[in-house]
């Protein structure tokens, strides 16, 4: 076994598939994401911002998403779509987040 991301994910449902090029173990792609969101991000805001959310200048939102007053994302941070992005919740730098994903008070 090679633990190569093939082994673990399926990769059609991913729009990220360049971070998994490579048959090299899966983890080897958390070393690449800022070089990746250096090199792909456009920063974007096609979803739902409820009141006045921290959003820094490298963030892409996905349509249908939500975000919520409280939030903060610092960025570079690329958000799905039809994602909810609730009050409290705090995204670092160097973040992806795929699509259909909850994250609530007090996640990291």
């Amino acid at each position: 076994m090679t633990f190569s991301a093939v082994d673990f994910l399926d990769l059609s449902k991913t729009e990220h598939i360049a971070l998994f090029q490579d048959s090299v173990p899966a983890w080897e792609a958390l070393k690449q994401i800022r070089t990746y969101l250096e090199r792909s991000l456009q920063p974007a805001m096609n979803g739902t911002i409820i009141g006045a959310p921290f959003i820094g200048d490298r963030v892409t939102i996905g349509s249908g998403t939500v975000i919520e007053n409280g939030a903060c994302l610092k960025g570079p941070a690329w958000i799905g779509s039809n994602c909810e992005i609730r009050s409290g919740c705090y995204i670092r730098e160097n973040v992806i987040i795929g699509n259909g994903v909850v994250l609530g008070n007090s996640c990291e």
